[in-house]
């Protein structure tokens, strides 16, 4: 027997709504990371509200899981629940320590905007700048950003600005301080002393 929408709809919603009481997270919590109203949630979680798009399930698994693994057991559970009708994509786990590095000095992705559709279909837009990065949003002049839904005012972007940097100095400084232990264990420390010039000379350029 086929189930109608309706019937996904509410077995669906039923299961965030567990999952979500798991978490001891209250659905008014839940909505204000997700920039919805508590009415909205709540009537996706009892079946009231159209069926969710793929984007609103994600963001909502997103604030909801600790862990990739986690998140894509939900995104297996929900395709079940829903009989395929609901595919999520899963998040890949970076586990190769070379590969992390690689990817942290990999300026081509910066320029890179991958976004999906209602249809789950993926599409790929390339800048001229680097719209991924954190400094040039801190930086850009010409439109207002944000943090959780609040504008940030050019004190906040300043701000923000130092502290990061001065994050990136004390992981540049930790870096070098742990690779005599990587050199003794025979792992590949000369790359995570490449890692480390590489942020010491980006912090340069942009102070």
């Amino acid at each position: 027997m086929v189930e109608s929408n309706d019937e996904l709809k509410k077995e669906l919603g039923r299961f965030l709504k567990s999952i979500r009481k798991q978490k001891g997270k209250t659905a008014s919590e839940i909505s204000k990371q997700m920039q919805y109203s508590q009415g909205h949630i709540s009537g996706i979680e009892n079946g009231v509200k159209s069926f969710p798009s793929n984007k609103l399930i994600e963001s909502y698994l997103m604030n909801i899981k600790d862990t990739n693994e986690e998140y894509n057991f939900y995104v297996d559970e929900i395709a079940k629940i829903t009989k395929n009708k609901v595919k999520l994509n899963k998040v890949s786990n970076v586990t190769n320590k070379m590969e992390i590095i690689d990817r942290m000095m990999d300026i081509p992705y910066s320029r890179e905007f991958i976004s999906f559709d209602d249809n789950n279909e993926k599409s790929f837009t390339i800048f001229n700048i680097s719209i991924n990065d954190l400094h040039f949003h801190l930086q850009d002049i010409n439109n207002y950003k944000f943090y959780k839904g609040i504008r940030l005012t050019d004190n906040d972007k300043n701000n923000i600005d130092k502290i990061l940097n001065n994050y990136f100095e004390n992981k540049s400084v930790i870096i070098k301080e742990n690779t005599k232990t990587l050199r003794d264990k025979n792992e590949n420390w000369e790359q995570l002393v490449k890692l480390s010039d590489y942020i010491d000379d980006k912090l340069d350029k942009k102070n």
